[in-house]
């Protein structure tokens, strides 16, 4: 029983990420994140410009996905093979509007 509970919470999950809406990179306009779009997966750096403003409305849920890579060596600390960065981040020189919990 308690194998059938976990593999349909494995499949639960994994089914979430697969639906899941893909946000990365440069916002040059005012983005609303809200709950019909649920949940919102950070793949890549955001950066948001200076006057830009990204509104994320309550109930919105955001997760961020980072890649695990067994092989970082001294000088690979913070990048994989120099290029891809490991954690993801979040640059706002605009606004970020985040109500509820």
């Amino acid at each position: 029983m308690r194998f059938h509970f976990l593999f349909f919470a494995f499949l639960l999950s994994a089914f979430s990420i697969a639906s899941a809406i893909e946000v990365g990179g440069h916002l040059t306009e005012d983005t609303t994140w809200s709950p019909e779009n649920n949940p919102y997966l950070v793949t890549s750096g955001v950066y948001v410009d200076a006057d830009v403003t990204l509104t994320i409305l309550p109930g919105t849920i955001v997760k961020f996905y980072a890649d695990y890579y067994d092989d970082i060596g001294d000088d690979q600390f913070y990048f994989h093979n120099g290029e891809e960065p490991i954690a993801k981040f979040m640059r706002v020189e605009g606004r970020i509007i985040a109500e509820g919990t």
